[in-house]
């Protein structure tokens, strides 16, 4: 078989044509599985573990809720994209022994595999400073009055998903992870009045 035609860009062009809604389900598998791996390393710096508390329409949203995720996949495929047409004009020139391998159908799929692998670290990365950064004092408060017992209790807001709030105390150094029906109320800080347009 050619090696052009094994390349993700001759596969994406077959999908567009054969196969448009087999692409949008295999699209948006990738945006969940962002969102997943973004989730879980963030909140796991809380003792919290995303999928034990996550249902499949949280898994489908997760890329949703952190949109820079989204600007560093965009990134990141216009730089991939950029090397591959250099590569492929690269490659229809005579070059020398040690730089003919930039041109070839290999490099490029070599390529694609180090695009996957940098997602996942910039993800990491990313999640990781997220988390350093609620741990030093950049987080919402927000004030949760629970349904039962009427308590009243101010906390950094982590995240939710469809059934769960998580919740980190500053002071105590702890998370709560809430379930949706046990909060009857949750309040976010008022907007300062100077601050409105």
């Amino acid at each position: 078989m050619n090696d052009e035609r094994l390349e993700p860009i001759s596969l994406l062009k077959w999908f567009v044509r054969e196969q448009p809604a087999l692409l949008v389900s295999l699209l948006y598998l990738f945006a969940s599985g962002i969102g997943m791996y973004f989730s879980w390393r963030y909140l796991r710096h809380f003792g919290i573990d995303f999928f034990d508390y996550a249902q499949v329409s949280d898994f489908l949203l997760a890329s949703l809720k952190e949109p820079i995720t989204w600007t560093l996949v965009a990134g990141l495929v216009l730089v991939m994209l950029l090397d591959n047409w250099m590569s492929r004009a690269w490659g229809s020139k005579p070059r020398g022994r040690l730089t003919r391998w930039y041109g070839t159908p290999r490099y490029r799929r070599l390529n694609y595999m180090v695009f996957l692998g940098l997602i996942v670290l910039y993800m990491t990365v990313f999640a990781d400073r997220k988390a350093e950064d609620t741990l030093s004092g950049d987080y919402l408060i927000v004030t949760l009055r629970l349904a039962e017992s009427g308590t009243v209790d101010q906390r950094a807001l982590l995240g939710t998903t469809s059934s769960y709030v998580f919740t980190f105390d500053p002071d105590a150094l702890s998370a709560n992870v809430y379930p949706v029906e046990a909060i009857e109320a949750l309040e976010l800080p008022a907007i300062d009045n100077a601050q409105q347009p």
